[in-house]
């Protein structure tokens, strides 16, 4: 017999065509919501700061209000974990300056003799008993806030309004329309709140 032929390979068939790959999906609707609210809570921050700025003529105030707003402060911290727990009827009342004006209520509200002999009951009952909504005394007898401190031992009576006074610029969502303006500036125009406010923060 003759030598077999040798026929070449058939030719492989061409590799399938890959599918298109699709395109990632974007954030959803719940996911891009906390953006845009940290967007708008930073830009009326930033208009409170830059309002209370105009209106400031001392050092001391200016430098308090540095510390106030400083990104990754006492106060900011403070003022975002209240936002994050805030009750809706404390976001739509007074005009949406509900908080403004439960806050405002709360520091006129401290008086000495009886934050003094309330220090001698557990903090969160306390503050309960000082009327403070219950959202609140939850958060500040946290250990996230203050530690484990105990405030109303910790703080005069005016450093606690004066903490709270801070804050009204950080969580209000238009400060120059607030029923609370006048407190907040006289709180940064008064030299020593101001200095209070810089040694709360530093605690």
């Amino acid at each position: 017999m003759g030598k077999h032929r040798k026929f070449p390979d058939a030719a492989a068939p061409p590799p399938a065509a890959e599918p298109p790959v699709a395109d990632a999906p974007g954030p959803s609707e719940q996911q891009r919501a906390p953006t845009r609210r940290r967007q708008r809570v930073a830009q009326r921050r930033e208009r409170a700061k830059r309002a209370l700025r105009r209106r400031l003529s001392t050092r001391v105030g200016g430098e308090a209000l540095d510390v106030t707003f400083a990104a990754d402060g006492f106060h900011v911290r403070l003022a975002d974990r209240i936002l994050a727990r805030l009750p809706w009827h404390l976001r739509i009342r007074h005009r949406g300056h509900g908080l403004c004006v439960s806050l405002h209520d709360l520091t006129t509200g401290l008086e000495l003799s009886r934050f003094a002999k309330l220090a001698q009951l557990p903090l969160h009952e306390a503050l309960l008993r000082l009327r403070f909504p219950r959202f609140l005394a939850d958060l500040l007898t946290g250990p996230e806030t203050f530690g484990d401190k105990p405030i109303l031992g910790a703080l005069p009576a005016h450093d606690l309004a004066t903490t709270l006074t801070a804050v009204i610029p950080l969580t209000c969502p238009e400060l120059e329309r607030c029923p609370a303006h006048g407190d907040v500036l006289k709180t940064y125009h008064s030299d020593f709140l101001a200095g209070r406010i810089r040694a709360i923060a530093a605690t």
